[in-house]
């Protein structure tokens, strides 16, 4: 190559480095979907069509419709429930759509939230058409299995998720643990991107008496509080167990169940001292949040937890197991209780500290004190400080891959 037309090169490369891009999506769960997945896709989205170009492809039941708003335009798929967890959707792969969706828009990059057909799809389609490929690793597929009686596919999803993960050119996982343990299995160009919450909408400020009069808890009560997926795999039943104990001895506690899923019918008709809620809109589930005691949290399958986010912002102490957003965000015995990942005896362990903070109310006034004086950790985690380094990875791939072309001119 001659000395001016690599100078030509280089200068193209330079401007171009942080231009507006154009960014497909793949994803088999979107708002009104009420998931972690879909609430973080659909923040970063809101930020990053202020000034890029954005295409979503996901299941909906208009199996031909299109949308398009400014800077963000929308593909629908047929999809699939999962017939043991109809919640879940999985886009049905039509390969003629996916490529002419995909080709008629150009994107910069592919990126992949969930790697179900639609996203292996995605995948075969953006490598057909030398377009840069990023995914999200977002759920423990496998750590599911066990409790829909289908481990047997557990080998199968394994391998299928090394495979996918490595044809990508680079993959987001939510924290250094998990970074840890998929490099251990084998997968490779592994990027931690964390969550983020809107401190604007979740804020101990939002707290409201009226809401705790509302469900007949009164000024020295103690309201606990979940949010999140009703589903088996959140291990739900050990704090509903621990509860009912409890609240023969402390009938001032109480027990509030906000979200929906699965398993909610189940407990519901099990646990009728417990409140259950469905899902609420941000709005409102920031009051539950704020007017709320004491956040408690069983699950062991969580690759992050949004909601543990969103509990400390709204000035929420906590008790859960010590990995994930949990131990990202929570001190032990300072904003909350972090109980030992594979502690033994764990009703007797939750039993014991939940009781503790019940007959030592001072104590859950201390550790809510202390949250808002270390109320400044939340500036890691916007969901603009996130967005912005998405799109640092994204930029940095378009080079390595200029670069590469100028190599091989």
């Amino acid at each position: 190559m001659s000395i001016k037309k690599l100078m030509l090169v280089y200068h193209s490369y330079r401007k171009n480095s942080s231009r507006p891009i154009k960014i497909a999506f793949i994803t088999d769960t979107y708002p009104p979907d009420v998931n972690g997945v879909a609430h973080s896709l659909y923040q970063i989205i809101q930020i990053l069509k202020q000034h890029h170009e954005i295409l979503v492809l996901r299941p909906e039941d208009d199996l031909i419709g299109i949308k398009i708003q400014p800077h963000i335009k929308e593909v629908f798929f047929p999809y699939l429930n999962l017939p043991f967890y109809k919640e879940v959707k999985l886009g049905l792969p039509f390969y003629q759509r996916v490529y002419d969706s995909i080709k008629a828009f150009s994107p910069d990059v592919v990126h992949i939230v969930t790697e179900g057909p639609l996203g292996f799809m995605g995948l075969l389609v953006a490598r057909q058409l030398g377009i840069t490929v990023v995914s999200d690793y977002r759920t423990n597929f496998t750590d599911y299995l066990k409790f829909y009686n289908i481990e047997f596919l557990s080998e199968f999803i394994k391998y299928y998720l090394i495979y996918f993960h490595n044809q990508c050119d680079l993959n987001f996982v939510p924290t250094r643990e998990i970074k840890i343990q998929l490099k251990k299995q084998g997968i490779n160009n592994l990027k931690v991107l964390g969550r983020g919450v809107d401190i604007r909408n979740f804020h101990y400020s939002k707290y409201d008496e009226d809401f705790r009069k509302e469900w007949n808890v009164k000024k020295d009560d103690l309201l606990f509080l979940y949010v999140g997926r009703i589903a088996l795999e959140k291990n739900l039943e050990l704090v509903c167990d621990v509860f009912r104990s409890l609240k023969k001895k402390y009938p001032f506690i109480h027990l509030m169940f906000v979200g929906d899923g699965p398993y909610r019918s189940t407990l519901e008709q099990e646990y009728k001292e417990i409140l259950f809620l469905g899902a609420k809109k941000k709005e409102e589930l920031s009051k539950i949040y704020a007017s709320s005691d004491l956040f408690l949290f069983p699950s062991k399958t969580e690759t992050f937890g949004n909601v543990v986010l969103e509990a400390y912002a709204s000035g929420l102490p906590i008790i859960a197991y010590s990995y994930a957003a949990s131990k990202l965000i929570y001190q032990h015995k300072k904003t909350g209780i972090l109980i030992p990942f594979h502690k033994k005896n764990s009703h007797e362990v939750w039993y014991q500290y939940l009781e503790q903070l019940i007959k030592h109310p001072n104590r859950l006034k201390k550790l809510k004190m202390n949250i808002k004086n270390e109320y400044h950790k939340l500036k890691k985690f916007t969901w603009e400080g996130i967005s912005a380094l998405l799109l640092k990875h994204y930029y940095e791939l378009l080079k390595q891959k200029r670069k590469k072309k100028i190599i091989n001119l």
